[in-house]
Protein backbone atom coordinates (compact mmCIF):
# COMPACT_ATOMS: atom_id res chain seq x y z
CA UNK A 1 0.00 0.00 0.00
CA UNK A 2 1.31 3.46 -0.86
CA UNK A 3 2.61 5.50 2.04
CA UNK A 4 1.08 8.62 0.48
CA UNK A 5 -2.38 7.54 1.55
CA UNK A 6 -4.14 10.90 1.28
CA UNK A 7 -2.72 12.06 -2.05
CA UNK A 8 -5.69 10.96 -4.23
CA UNK A 9 -8.09 12.66 -1.82
CA UNK A 10 -5.95 15.77 -1.68
CA UNK A 11 -5.51 15.92 -5.46
CA UNK A 12 -9.27 15.77 -6.05
CA UNK A 13 -9.63 19.07 -4.23
CA UNK A 14 -6.30 20.80 -4.75
CA UNK A 15 -5.58 20.03 -8.42
CA UNK A 16 -8.46 22.09 -9.90
CA UNK A 17 -7.59 24.97 -7.57
CA UNK A 18 -3.89 24.90 -8.42
CA UNK A 19 -4.57 24.49 -12.14
CA UNK A 20 -6.85 27.54 -12.14
CA UNK A 21 -4.25 29.70 -10.37
CA UNK A 22 -1.41 28.53 -12.63
CA UNK A 23 -3.53 29.13 -15.72
CA UNK A 24 -4.12 32.74 -14.67
CA UNK A 25 -0.47 33.32 -13.74
CA UNK A 26 1.63 31.16 -16.12
CA UNK A 27 4.81 33.23 -15.88
CA UNK A 28 6.98 31.86 -13.06
CA UNK A 29 9.09 35.02 -13.02
CA UNK A 30 6.09 37.16 -12.05
CA UNK A 31 4.54 34.95 -9.38
CA UNK A 32 6.55 36.39 -6.47
CA UNK A 33 4.55 39.60 -6.84
CA UNK A 34 1.18 37.78 -6.92
CA UNK A 35 -0.37 37.84 -3.44
CA UNK A 36 -2.59 34.86 -2.65
CA UNK A 37 -4.81 34.45 0.42
CA UNK A 38 -5.88 30.97 1.59
CA UNK A 39 -8.56 31.29 4.30
CA UNK A 40 -9.23 28.28 6.48
CA UNK A 41 -5.88 26.83 5.47
CA UNK A 42 -6.02 24.01 8.02
CA UNK A 43 -2.72 22.13 8.13
CA UNK A 44 -1.32 24.48 5.49
CA UNK A 45 -0.75 22.10 2.58
CA UNK A 46 -2.67 24.06 -0.07
CA UNK A 47 -1.01 27.34 0.92
CA UNK A 48 2.35 25.57 0.98
CA UNK A 49 1.84 24.06 -2.48
CA UNK A 50 0.96 27.49 -3.87
CA UNK A 51 4.07 29.00 -2.27
CA UNK A 52 6.19 26.25 -3.83
CA UNK A 53 4.90 27.43 -7.21
CA UNK A 54 6.44 30.82 -6.51
CA UNK A 55 3.44 32.81 -5.27
CA UNK A 56 3.47 35.17 -2.28
CA UNK A 57 1.04 33.26 -0.05
CA UNK A 58 -0.69 34.15 3.19
CA UNK A 59 -2.63 31.41 4.96
CA UNK A 60 -5.27 32.02 7.60
CA UNK A 61 -6.51 29.59 10.23
CA UNK A 62 -8.73 29.95 13.30
CA UNK A 63 -8.25 26.58 15.02
CA UNK A 64 -5.36 26.46 17.47
CA UNK A 65 -5.09 22.70 16.98
CA UNK A 66 -4.69 23.20 13.22
CA UNK A 67 -2.16 25.99 13.73
CA UNK A 68 -0.03 23.95 16.13
CA UNK A 69 -0.09 20.90 13.87
CA UNK A 70 0.70 22.88 10.73
CA UNK A 71 3.61 24.54 12.52
CA UNK A 72 4.95 21.10 13.43
CA UNK A 73 4.56 19.81 9.87
CA UNK A 74 6.16 22.84 8.26
CA UNK A 75 8.94 23.52 10.74
CA UNK A 76 9.79 20.31 12.58
CA UNK A 77 9.49 17.53 10.00
CA UNK A 78 12.78 16.94 8.18
CA UNK A 79 12.50 13.64 6.35
CA UNK A 80 9.84 12.11 4.16
CA UNK A 81 7.70 9.55 6.00
CA UNK A 82 9.59 9.99 9.27
CA UNK A 83 6.46 9.70 11.43
CA UNK A 84 3.85 6.96 11.67
CA UNK A 85 0.29 7.05 13.01
CA UNK A 86 -2.47 4.45 13.16
CA UNK A 87 -5.66 6.45 12.53
CA UNK A 88 -7.94 3.44 12.06
CA UNK A 89 -6.93 1.47 15.15
CA UNK A 90 -10.11 2.46 17.01
CA UNK A 91 -12.46 2.01 14.03
CA UNK A 92 -14.28 -1.22 14.87
CA UNK A 93 -17.17 -0.91 12.42
CA UNK A 94 -17.16 -1.65 8.69
CA UNK A 95 -13.72 -3.29 8.68
CA UNK A 96 -12.81 -6.19 6.41
CA UNK A 97 -9.93 -7.39 8.58
CA UNK A 98 -7.80 -6.66 11.65
CA UNK A 99 -4.98 -5.76 9.28
CA UNK A 100 -7.09 -2.93 7.86
CA UNK A 101 -7.63 -1.53 11.35
CA UNK A 102 -3.95 -1.41 12.27
CA UNK A 103 -2.41 -0.39 8.96
CA UNK A 104 0.02 2.52 9.35
CA UNK A 105 -0.06 5.96 7.77
CA UNK A 106 3.28 7.69 7.20
CA UNK A 107 3.88 11.44 7.08
CA UNK A 108 4.97 13.88 5.80
CA UNK A 109 5.25 13.01 2.11
CA UNK A 110 7.68 15.87 1.57
CA UNK A 111 10.94 16.60 3.39
CA UNK A 112 12.39 19.74 4.92
CA UNK A 113 14.73 20.39 1.98
CA UNK A 114 11.69 20.82 -0.26
CA UNK A 115 9.71 22.90 2.25
CA UNK A 116 12.48 25.48 2.20
CA UNK A 117 11.61 26.30 -1.41
CA UNK A 118 8.37 27.89 -0.14
CA UNK A 119 9.94 31.09 1.21
CA UNK A 120 7.10 33.52 0.43
CA UNK A 121 4.70 31.84 2.84
CA UNK A 122 3.22 33.17 6.08
CA UNK A 123 0.30 32.34 8.35
CA UNK A 124 -2.08 34.65 10.18
CA UNK A 125 -4.08 33.27 13.11
CA UNK A 126 -7.65 34.25 13.91
CA UNK A 127 -11.16 34.56 12.58
CA UNK A 128 -11.01 35.32 8.84
CA UNK A 129 -13.57 38.13 9.00
CA UNK A 130 -11.85 39.82 11.93
CA UNK A 131 -8.25 39.57 10.75
CA UNK A 132 -9.23 40.94 7.33
CA UNK A 133 -11.09 44.01 8.65
CA UNK A 134 -8.24 46.37 7.79
CA UNK A 135 -7.39 44.77 4.45
CA UNK A 136 -8.86 46.23 1.25
CA UNK A 137 -7.83 45.48 -2.35
CA UNK A 138 -4.80 43.66 -0.97
CA UNK A 139 -4.77 40.28 -2.76
CA UNK A 140 -4.56 39.20 -6.38
CA UNK A 141 -6.16 35.84 -5.64
CA UNK A 142 -8.19 34.15 -2.89
CA UNK A 143 -8.30 30.35 -2.87
CA UNK A 144 -10.87 28.59 -0.67
CA UNK A 145 -11.00 24.83 -0.15
CA UNK A 146 -13.80 23.38 1.97
CA UNK A 147 -14.09 26.74 3.68
CA UNK A 148 -17.13 28.86 2.85
CA UNK A 149 -19.50 26.65 4.87
CA UNK A 150 -17.46 26.96 8.08
CA UNK A 151 -18.81 30.33 9.21
CA UNK A 152 -22.05 31.45 10.79
CA UNK A 153 -22.82 33.79 7.91
CA UNK A 154 -21.60 32.80 4.46
CA UNK A 155 -22.55 36.24 3.12
CA UNK A 156 -19.91 37.82 5.38
CA UNK A 157 -17.33 35.53 3.80
CA UNK A 158 -18.39 36.47 0.27
CA UNK A 159 -18.32 40.20 1.01
CA UNK A 160 -14.95 39.98 2.77
CA UNK A 161 -13.37 38.05 -0.11
CA UNK A 162 -14.69 40.64 -2.56
CA UNK A 163 -13.30 43.52 -0.49
CA UNK A 164 -9.80 42.12 0.00
CA UNK A 165 -9.37 41.29 -3.70
CA UNK A 166 -7.83 43.79 -6.06
CA UNK A 167 -9.84 44.81 -9.12
CA UNK A 168 -9.38 42.00 -11.61
CA UNK A 169 -8.56 39.60 -8.78
CA UNK A 170 -9.54 35.94 -8.78
CA UNK A 171 -11.57 33.90 -6.30
CA UNK A 172 -11.28 30.13 -6.77
CA UNK A 173 -13.39 27.82 -4.63
CA UNK A 174 -13.96 24.13 -4.14
CA UNK A 175 -16.05 22.46 -1.45
CA UNK A 176 -19.46 21.36 -0.20
CA UNK A 177 -22.02 23.28 1.84
CA UNK A 178 -21.94 21.35 5.10
CA UNK A 179 -22.80 24.29 7.32
CA UNK A 180 -20.85 23.84 10.54
CA UNK A 181 -23.26 25.71 12.82
CA UNK A 182 -26.47 24.26 11.40
CA UNK A 183 -27.24 22.01 14.38
CA UNK A 184 -26.12 24.43 17.10
CA UNK A 185 -29.35 25.85 18.47
CA UNK A 186 -27.60 28.53 20.52
CA UNK A 187 -25.64 29.86 17.52
CA UNK A 188 -26.73 32.03 14.62
CA UNK A 189 -26.36 30.21 11.31
CA UNK A 190 -27.35 31.04 7.74
CA UNK A 191 -27.68 27.98 5.50
CA UNK A 192 -28.26 28.69 1.83
CA UNK A 193 -28.46 26.30 -1.12
CA UNK A 194 -25.75 26.57 -3.74
CA UNK A 195 -28.00 28.35 -6.24
CA UNK A 196 -28.69 31.12 -3.73
CA UNK A 197 -25.03 31.34 -2.74
CA UNK A 198 -24.08 31.95 -6.36
CA UNK A 199 -26.83 34.53 -6.77
CA UNK A 200 -25.32 36.45 -3.85
CA UNK A 201 -21.81 36.01 -5.26
CA UNK A 202 -23.00 37.71 -8.45
CA UNK A 203 -24.93 40.41 -6.60
CA UNK A 204 -21.81 41.21 -4.59
CA UNK A 205 -20.12 42.07 -7.87
CA UNK A 206 -18.29 38.95 -8.97
CA UNK A 207 -18.34 37.67 -12.53
CA UNK A 208 -18.36 33.88 -12.81
CA UNK A 209 -15.84 32.45 -15.25
CA UNK A 210 -16.33 28.77 -14.57
CA UNK A 211 -18.56 26.37 -12.59
CA UNK A 212 -18.23 22.61 -12.22
CA UNK A 213 -19.19 19.77 -9.92
CA UNK A 214 -16.28 17.73 -8.57
CA UNK A 215 -16.38 14.38 -6.82
CA UNK A 216 -14.33 14.48 -3.64
CA UNK A 217 -13.85 12.79 -0.27
CA UNK A 218 -12.96 13.91 3.23
CA UNK A 219 -10.81 11.81 5.58
CA UNK A 220 -12.04 8.69 3.82
CA UNK A 221 -11.00 5.23 4.90
CA UNK A 222 -10.51 3.81 1.42
CA UNK A 223 -10.77 0.17 2.52
CA UNK A 224 -13.80 0.57 4.77
CA UNK A 225 -17.16 -1.01 3.97
CA UNK A 226 -18.60 2.50 4.38
CA UNK A 227 -17.69 5.09 1.75
CA UNK A 228 -18.93 8.69 1.92
CA UNK A 229 -18.65 10.87 -1.16
CA UNK A 230 -19.15 14.60 -1.72
CA UNK A 231 -20.14 16.33 -4.92
CA UNK A 232 -18.34 19.63 -4.43
CA UNK A 233 -18.92 22.98 -6.06
CA UNK A 234 -15.96 24.32 -8.00
CA UNK A 235 -16.07 27.85 -9.38
CA UNK A 236 -13.79 30.60 -10.59
CA UNK A 237 -15.01 34.15 -9.97
CA UNK A 238 -13.45 37.49 -10.90
CA UNK A 239 -13.74 40.91 -9.32
CA UNK A 240 -14.28 43.21 -12.31
CA UNK A 241 -11.62 45.73 -13.28
CA UNK A 242 -14.17 48.55 -13.37
CA UNK A 243 -14.91 48.71 -9.64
Amino acid sequence: MSKVLRKPERDATFTPLLDAVLKRYPSTSERASVKVMVPGSGLGRLAFDLARQGFHVEGNEYSMVMLMTSSFLLNACYEENEHIIYPYALDKSNSWSYEDQVRPVYFPDIGKSRTETASNFSMIAGNFIEVMLSRTSDFDCVVTAWFIDTGKNIIDYIETIYRILKAGGLWINVGPLTYHYEDMLDEMSIELPYEEVMRIVRLTGFEIEKEERIISYYTRNSVSMLQNQYTCAFFVAVKPLSV
